[in-house]
């Protein structure tokens, strides 16, 4: 099922509080996961920019080899560029990645305001079944 804007634009209206409709407003302009939204903090936001920097979920694992640094493969027992085991000279890096959104001038308005006063670490202390719900409530 493909939403109209004007659909759309109905369905945020019918939010029952402005943190509702920020996180729907957020979620439809990024179109991001909602555990990325959910993690976001408000130091991710830059006003200046109306950027939003989200940690993705996607993660990639890079193996080196501790001997000689270079990256090996998963199935690897030996590194093929040292020629040493890999059984106890393997060091795994986590690599972290994020997307940044700039965010249409009325979102950005409306995170700024909302961001001002949130207490804690975290945009929106929620959990995705809660956010679940927002979205069935309004739909």
């Amino acid at each position: 099922m493909i939403l109209t804007e004007a659909v759309i634009r109905e369905l945020l209206a019918q939010a029952q509080s402005r943190r509702d409709r920020l996180l729907l407003e957020l979620y439809w302009a990024t179109g991001c996961r909602v555990s990325e939204l959910l993690a976001a903090r408000p130091r991710d936001f830059k006003p200046r920019s109306r950027s939003l920097t989200l940690i993705t979920l996607k993660k990639r694992v890079k193996r080196l080899c501790n001997h000689c640094g270079k990256r090996v493969a998963k199935s690897h027992e030996h590194c093929p560029h040292c020629g040493k085991s890999l059984s106890q000279t393997l060091k795994v890096e986590v690599v972290q990645k994020t997307r940044t959104f700039v965010l249409p001038p009325a979102v950005s308005q409306l995170l700024g305001q909302y961001a001002r006063h949130v207490q804690g670490a975290r945009l929106f202390p929620l959990t995705r079944p809660r956010v679940y719900r927002i979205v069935r409530e309004i739909a």
